[in-house]
């Protein structure tokens, strides 16, 4: 297999789909967590390889494993994953955000050991 990409060009959705498919060990198991048809899952799989330019799963009827490469690429993936989520997350949170004015006043001629 060749690139046949831009690196910049990978396609997420298409790295998500991996990231399934190698967490539940197989293309039906991730069809049905990513509510998706077998081959449609086995089309995005067959898709990102083509656009890695390598084989990321070994397959067979009764044997399902993740290549080398596979693995390492898995493992980017998935962080890049959390990455997004943890992006997500601190979009929603708006505890740390100050809104409005600050308003201090000054009493003259106040004496005090911890304003002095």
């Amino acid at each position: 297999m060749h690139l046949r990409t831009e690196r910049s060009d990978v396609n997420m959705n298409l790295l998500r789909s991996f990231c399934v498919i190698a967490e539940e060990k197989g293309i039906t198991a991730a069809a049905k967590r990513l509510r998706m048809s077998q081959p449609s899952v086995s089309l995005a799989l067959q898709r990102l390889e083509e656009q890695l330019g390598c084989q990321l799963v070994f397959r067979g009827s009764r044997h399902f494993a993740l290549t080398r490469r596979g693995e390492r690429i898995y493992q980017e993936c998935a962080e890049i994953l959390r990455g997004v989520h943890r992006i997500a997350e601190l979009s929603q949170e708006h505890s740390d955000e100050a809104y409005g004015t600050l308003t201090l006043s000054v009493i003259s001629r106040l004496r005090s050991g911890l304003l002095d």
